[in-house]
């Protein structure tokens, strides 16, 4: 996949502090719902991810067309979606926050 098939990110505002704790909440303990979204419902509501990566074809089993993954950042926690190539979300990964959890 080159750059010019990537979906670009949307240009919003982040949310305020007292939504990203609600958010938090939505988002990392009811990922099913989460997942199905398009990249535009997830940024109008987080503001524009961290980072971009590419997926390519055949990199990742549940993506075997390609997409790309994104960073998000809220409060303690970071965490990628994985997107396909159409924009919609596929993928979750928690990669940061729940350390004090344990």
């Amino acid at each position: 996949m080159n750059s010019a098939e990537m979906v670009k990110p949307t240009s919003v505002s982040s949310p305020t502090a007292s939504h990203r704790s609600t958010l938090v909440n939505g988002l990392i303990v009811d990922v099913p719902t989460t997942i199905g979204k398009s990249v535009e419902e997830i940024e109008g509501s987080l503001g524009i991810s961290t980072e971009i990566q590419p997926i390519l074809v055949g990199e990742e089993i549940a993506l075997s067309n390609g997409g790309e993954s994104r960073t998000y950042h809220i409060g303690k926690y970071s965490f990628d979606l994985c997107f396909d190539r159409d924009g919609v979300a596929r993928g979750f990964r928690l990669f940061e926050g729940l350390e004090e959890e344990n």
